[in-house]
């Protein structure tokens, strides 16, 4: 065992948009194709759901980039399950807009006139 096979880990983490069938046996497939993969599940949340379909967020954790392509393709494999979107930690910071610079000291229109 090298030090890449070592978890729980949070090196590299992911989270993708699923959406699957909504029927008994589809989630334990995706979360026993994660496990088989060897990554580490952390947040499950429900986006949206019918009675045909479920979308849900799932937050997992990998060694690093390469291995979470591995995962993603394994996903893709899964009959009933679809990937919507693969996102990962620094796309999400980045969502809402960029980054924005504010003063620590405001700027007064006191410090200096004209004619003084």
């Amino acid at each position: 065992m090298d030090a890449d096979d070592l978890g729980p880990y949070s090196n590299y983490r992911l989270t993708v948009r699923l959406e699957l069938t909504n029927r008994v046996g589809v989630f334990a497939r995706m979360a026993t194709a994660l496990a088989e993969e060897g990554a580490s599940i952390g947040a499950v949340d429900i986006v949206s759901a019918t009675p045909e379909k479920v979308i849900r967020d799932i937050t997992f954790d990998v060694r690093n980039e390469s291995q979470g392509q591995t995962v993603v393709r394994r996903l893709k494999e899964i009959p009933d399950v679809r990937v919507v979107s693969v996102s990962d930690r620094i796309f999400l910071m980045h969502l809402g807009g960029k980054i924005h610079v504010h003063n620590k000291q405001g700027v007064g229109a006191s410090l200096y006139h004209e004619g003084q």
